[in-house]
């Protein structure tokens, strides 16, 4: 087992993934630590956008990611009386990929983590947590715990937190978030054969009980219903109560296999800058601070509604190269790209044809600096 690495990724979710793909293909020497021995086999984020397709084409992994999803799915949006007053529907492909396609996370995941089969100089280390963080002007020193118990040090030049929005990443750097986040939640309900034809995500904008209906592949559909302030969550969430909910919306509830239903809370929130600044660290999305070689997780929580998420984004420089992050931040090592300032202006897509679900994704996201420029990566999640 190596004990001294360049790059050390903490959390091998999409994002983390993604990532060790990236640096495996710039030859890079990374280990991944995962808390988890399995991948969760339950859909979790289920949208991507062309932008994703196209960093993941870079190391040869978007044809594979395409197998298991519904490239193109349109967006409608439903009154209370169940008319449909906008059918969005993307007509171009800047990026040489559709703009809304529809995925599940655990098979994602699944073709994420095969791809690093390809890199003998990536290692991806499951069932194994760190426990300790610890940074000076040479690296970074991870106190890592194995899946038997033992504790090893683990050394590297840098560290990328992608261990969630719960990150314990960021609680041992001492980065707290800032800012209001909506008190809302919501019922996230994925179900199985459910007699429904409606190949596309619809916005039931009902004030009765607004909810969001998701199509996923291979006989999956994902529902989203709000809860109201007063109700219990643990009883909405009942079987009973999601089939009652489900009734509107499919000829036969009882005839849908639920596959899980729970509650979760709509998040907005930022990092503490300067928290980051007194802790020596950097992080990719904010741009906060100029030291450290250590990046804290979840520069801001994201409701799980936003269907693009987890996207892992490649935002172009005024220098021209290229800066990725996933979810939200993060960085690689960047790379020129061959567009020219006025081609790059010319593929930003119009304000007139942009997906409302695209548009929420990326308003008000900074991009991530150049990874050769700065000490520190870090990447952000739920």
């Amino acid at each position: 087992m190596s004990a001294t690495v360049s790059v050390a990724i903490v959390g091998g979710g999409p994002n983390g993934i993604a990532l060790a793909n990236l640096l495996g293909a710039y030859g890079v020497r990374t280990v991944v630590i995962e808390r988890e021995r399995e991948i969760l086999e339950y859909p979790r984020a289920v949208g991507m956008d062309d932008e994703a397709l196209r960093l993941f084409q870079t190391v040869q992994l978007a044809e594979p990611l395409l197998q298991d999803m519904i490239p193109n799915v349109p967006l409608r949006m439903f009154r209370a009386d169940g008319r449909c007053f906008a059918d969005i529907r993307a007509s171009t492909r800047e990026f040489g990929w559709w703009r809304r396609n529809i995925f599940m996370q655990q098979l994602a995941e699944k073709t994420l983590r095969q791809g690093l089969q390809r890199y003998p100089h990536v290692e991806l280390r499951l069932g194994q947590e760190v426990t300790g963080c610890a940074q000076d002007a040479i690296g970074v020193t991870l106190q890592v715990r194995d899946a038997q118990g033992q504790a090893y040090p683990l050394h590297c030049d840098y560290a990328v937190a992608a261990d969630g929005g719960r990150s314990p990443m960021r609680e041992m750097l001492g980065v707290r978030l800032l800012g209001r986040t909506h008190a809302i939640r919501w019922l996230v309900v994925d179900v199985r054969n459910a007699p429904l034809d409606a190949p596309y995500t619809a916005l039931n904008c009902d004030p009765r009980r607004p909810n969001v209906c998701i199509y996923l592949p291979y006989g999956y559909r994902r529902w989203e219903f709000m809860v109201f302030a007063g109700e219990d969550g643990q009883a909405i969430a009942a079987t009973e109560s999601v089939r009652r909910l489900l009734a509107p919306y499919v000829a036969d509830p009882e005839a849908v296999e639920i596959v899980r239903a729970r509650i979760v809370l709509q998040m907005a929130a930022a990092v503490q800058p300067h928290a980051w600044c007194k802790a020596a660290i950097e992080l990719g999305l904010l741009g906060i601070g100029r030291s450290g070689r250590a990046a804290g997780d979840s520069a801001r929580e994201r409701f799980v509604a936003d269907g693009l998420e987890r996207c892992v984004l490649v935002r172009h420089q005024p220098d021209g190269t290229q800066a990725t992050y996933c979810a939200s931040s993060g960085a690689t090592p960047s790379r020129r790209c061959s567009m020219s300032a006025a081609e790059r202006s010319a593929a930003l897509p119009s304000p007139t044809n942009v997906d409302p679900c695209m548009a929420a994704s990326t308003r008000g996201c900074r991009s991530a600096s150049s990874f050769s420029r700065r000490r520190v990566a870090g990447v952000s999640g739920r």
